[in-house]
Formats: C-alpha cells, sequence, structure tokens
C-alpha cells in the first residue's frame, strides 16, 4: 500500500539510475572488505552485541559469572577505543553488528584508522581485569595477553 504522500509515477528508473545504485552498492562493499579483513588476519575476539556475555573478575578470588552487555556499544559503530592496553571496536562482521576485542599493540592503532576507524572515548570490555567467563575464550584472551608482552618485551616496550 502507498503512502498518501508518494507520489504515483509510472516511469521505470533510468538506467543511468541503476548503475549508479549499483557503484554506490559496490563501493559500500569495497569499504567493508577491509575492515572485515582486518579482523581475520588479527588476534581479535569477536563477540554479536545482542548476545548475551559472560566475565568473570577472577584476579579477586572470585570466578562468579557477571553478565556483560555489549548492546550499548551500538552507538559506536565505526569507532574505537582503548583503556589499559586494551583496544575495542564496533564494527560488522558475519551479517551483523560486533564488538571486536585485543590487545593493543603496535601499528595497530594506525591498521584501524586506515580502514576509517575513528577514535572515540567508550566503554573498553576486558579493559579492566576482567575476562571472558567462557573457559575456552578465557584461555585465548590470556594467550593473547601473554603473546602481546612476550613482543613487548622483545621490542623493549
Amino acid at each position: 500500500m502507498r503512502n498518501k504522500f508518494e507520489r504515483f509515477s509510472f516511469e521505470k528508473p533510468s538506467p543511468f539510475q541503476e548503475q549508479k545504485e549499483e557503484s554506490q552498492e559496490a563501493e559500500q562493499e569495497k569499504q567493508e572488505k577491509p575492515k572485515a579483513e582486518l579482523f581475520r588476519s588479527r588476534k581479535w575476539m569477536a563477540y554479536p552485541l545482542f548476545l548475551p556475555t559472560y566475565i568473570t573478575r577472577a584476579e579477586r578470588g572470585e570466578d562468579k559469572p557477571e553478565p556483560a552487555d555489549f548492546k550499548d556499544l551500538q552507538a559506536h559503530k565505526g569507532e574505537y577505543a582503548i583503556n589499559n592496553g586494551v583496544i575495542a571496536c564496533v564494527g560488522k562482521g558475519e551479517g551483523e553488528d560486533y564488538v571486536f576485542i585485543a590487545w593493543d599493540e603496535p601499528g595497530l592503532v594506525e591498521e584501524l584508522e586506515e580502514a576509517g576507524y575513528k577514535r572515540s572515548n567508550f566503554r573498553v570490555p576486558f579493559s579492566n581485569r576482567e575476562k571472558p567467563y567462557d573457559p575456552v575464550k578465557r584461555a585465548q584472551w590470556e594467550s593473547l595477553e601473554m603473546e602481546v608482552k612476550a613482543l613487548e618485551r622483545e621490542k623493549g616496550l
């Protein structure tokens, strides 16, 4: 059903208009592809924004799950933030929005900015000594942490 404010048009879109729309879609895909490749080539942990996630603050001696809600990060799509050596960025992955989390390492910020991400100020998951509650993800996170710290020692940072 048409909205009463829409105009009736019996004309087909011109071939030029169709070509313009196709080129805009192709350009958008080109822009998304480097971003997607960035997250595949780095050791990122990806969390869908709309799935429940649990964290733990095990360093306090408490290994209890706490719910972590990443939905508020939706407003920061296309942005990244850094806190306590952890970097997070919000982007598209596998058809839905994700928060990608990694330990900051040399050159990572430059790669994000080249891919079009803008620096912002938002809550960075796992940057205040929280860890994933899931044992597999926790082991992955701790492994990434050890790799980055070893790299920093080698470079004298």
